[in-house]
């Protein structure tokens, strides 16, 4: 599964999930499962665990434009496990 990433003031870039590892890459994946655009804080709102995806696209600070917003929750959940494990 691919998300890509069109933030504001950001250079865009996608997290592409395989085989229950995830890689950050820079630039468009044109295929992408999930596109999601707004404001670039509250990605690194939600990447330091001070956020989650709902709460940023109930206030309209990020938009999903492609894909379904129950995916977008689960990579939310992704991150906070992930956090918790470091």
């Amino acid at each position: 599964m691919s998300f890509q990433f069109i933030m504001d003031n950001e250079d865009p870039f996608y997290v592409e999930i395989k085989e229950r590892k995830a890689k950050l890459i820079q630039g468009t994946k044109v295929d992408a499962e999930i596109i999601m655009s707004g404001d670039n804080n509250s990605i690194v709102r939600i990447c330091e665990g001070k956020g989650d995806f709902t709460h940023a696209i109930s206030r309209e600070q990020i938009t999903v434009e492609k894909g379904k917003v129950m995916d977008v929750i689960r990579l939310t959940r992704a991150i906070t496990i992930t956090l918790k494990n470091k």
